[in-house]
């Protein structure tokens, strides 16, 4: 439900108090706060999910206690209101969110906080919204801090440890990779193994993850969102795997990144393990090569060009993309020679029927101005 690019940070035990027309009585949960929304996810499979965007908010969230009409424990939880101007809600899992426009004279939307202090979730919650009401640069840059020092606010599990005698060389706070979801993490490594655990707050996500240092085959530095903090490590298979795995890490920096190298290639050289490969482009040469003779497949050559280029199949931002150039699939045998056998590379693959390109131009008239464009890309991803 996180929008690309947006982490998740906490979640609640909640109880939503009754908010016409979405729903007109009470509602036990869960609270799922990110950098850029809350959203409501309800016990009740027939109550509907919510989701408020914090930049949709007339203000932060604000202190406030449900009145004890019922007499019972719950009724008197502490809880906060938001205010929003438009809220996302669906009541079938498997639909896409549909938008409400919250009336100005409604009542807000109120929750009551079930098990947890108030005071630390309302504080996250004004300085997300604070954060946002900056600038869009400013504004990354500020969420981005929040988001690591949420993680960092969460300790190692110990007890996760393979071997409870293990050595601790380095602990950073990251975010994991992959499509759709940004996910913080803690990063531990140890005088032999490389341990992940999940930051977040639900016991589904708090199993850690981890490899022997020797099972490391390479590690190359990456972007994340066009910034050089990330790392992506690949591992040999396991006896129980049949192929290798590999994760996308984001460092807060860079030179927590770089910390993190050294003091791998540091535990590595103790156990006397060989060093890790070069970077791809060590091999740019001699790949060229072996492709213009035909030893490597072109599949195979466009694959390492997007490796060499930083692109991952962990991040749908960068992921690796293969050129589109034959036009012609109907006939029997492909004739290289014949222009009409290749597309239109003067033109954007939008472009190339006439009648997807009017419903560009359409899309495009009718978007408010300043923020019209004529093909998307996961690379616009604030919302």
């Amino acid at each position: 439900m996180l929008a690309y690019g947006e982490r998740y940070l906490e979640d609640r035990a909640v109880l939503l108090e009754p908010s016409p027309p979405l729903t007109t009585r009470r509602h036990k949960g869960r609270l799922k706060i990110a950098t850029w929304s809350m959203t409501f996810d309800p016990d009740d499979p027939e109550a509907p999910v919510l989701r408020v965007m914090l930049r949709e908010c007339d203000g932060p969230p604000v202190a406030w206690v449900a009145a004890d009409d019922a007499g019972g424990a719950l009724a008197a939880a502490a809880g906060f209101a938001l205010a929003p101007r438009s809220v996302l809600y669906k009541c079938d899992p498997h639909a896409s969110f549909a938008s409400h426009t919250w009336a100005a004279d409604a009542p807000p939307l109120r929750f009551s906080l079930l098990h947890a202090p108030l005071p630390p979730l309302l504080a996250l919650a004004a300085a997300l919204h604070a954060a946002l009401s900056l600038p869009e640069a400013e504004a990354e840059a500020r969420v981005l801090r929040l988001g690591a020092a949420d993680s960092l606010a969460t300790t190692f599990d110990l007890t996760a440890l393979v071997d409870p005698l293990e050595a601790h060389e380095l602990e950073a706070a990251v975010t994991r990779i992959s499509p759709m979801v940004a996910a913080p993490a803690l990063l531990l490594l140890t005088e032999s193994r490389i341990y992940l655990q999940s930051a977040a707050d639900s016991a589904a996500a708090s199993a850690v993850a981890h490899w022997p240092l020797a099972a490391v085959c390479r590690a190359v530095r990456r972007r994340h969102l066009m910034r050089h903090l990330a790392l992506e490590m690949e591992f040999f298979p396991s006896r129980s795997a049949q192929q290798s795995e590999s994760l996308l890490l984001a460092f807060c920096s860079r030179e927590a990144r770089e910390l993190f190298l050294d003091a791998v290639d540091r535990v590595r050289s103790r156990l006397r393990l060989p060093p890790l490969p070069p970077p791809p482009e060590s091999r740019l040469v001699a790949m060229r090569l072996r492709w213009a003779h035909g030893l490597t497949s072109n599949y195979d050559y466009l694959s390492f060009l997007n490796d060499c280029a930083g692109r991952s199949l962990h991040d749908l931002s960068q992921y690796p993309v293969f050129p589109w150039i034959v036009a012609d699939y109907t006939s029997d045998q492909l004739d290289l020679g014949n222009p009409s056998s290749y597309r239109d590379l003067a033109k954007p693959v939008g472009a190339l029927d006439e009648s997807r390109l009017a419903l560009f131009r359409e899309r495009y008239a009718n978007m408010p101005p300043g923020d019209a464009f004529m093909y998307g890309t996961l690379a616009k991803r604030w919302p």
